[in-house]
Formats: structure tokens, C-alpha cells, sequence
């Protein structure tokens, strides 16, 4: 009977030990994943603060524009 038990503990260890080993893969593809969404994540940022400056930019030289065809008041 103690050689049942001790057989039934051991597969429930290794069964457990199995399941966490595919927790764990799992863990690291995740991190994987976000890895790759905080780099693209990073990429739109850039982009949208580069985005965002050209606008910026348009809006300053169009002030100009209409300050030089007299239908802007000038800024201080």
C-alpha cells in the first residue's frame, strides 16, 4: 500500500511540475509579446510627436502667411 501511495505522489509531482514548466513557456512568450508592443508601441510615439512637430510647424508658417496678406492681427 505504501508503494501505491508513494507511486500516485510522485506522478501528482510530476504532473505539477509538468503544468508549471508550461506556465512558465507561456510567461516567457508573453514577455516576448510585450516586448514587441512596447517597440512598436515606441515606434507610434515617435511618430506621432514627429507628426504633431510638422503640424505644430504648418500652423506657424501659415500664421505668417495670412499676418503677410493683412488677414491676421500680429502676435505680440
Amino acid at each position: 500500500m505504501t508503494r501505491i501511495t508513494l507511486d500516485v505522489i510522485s506522478w501528482q509531482n510530476e504532473r505539477i511540475i509538468a503544468e508549471l514548466r508550461h506556465v512558465r513557456e507561456q510567461g516567457d512568450a508573453i514577455r516576448c509579446d510585450l516586448a514587441e508592443v512596447k517597440e512598436r508601441l515606441g515606434l507610434l510615439e515617435a511618430g506621432y510627436a514627429s507628426l504633431s512637430r510638422r503640424v505644430d510647424l504648418l500652423d506657424g508658417r501659415l500664421a505668417r502667411v495670412e499676418r503677410r496678406l493683412g488677414r491676421l492681427e500680429p502676435t505680440p
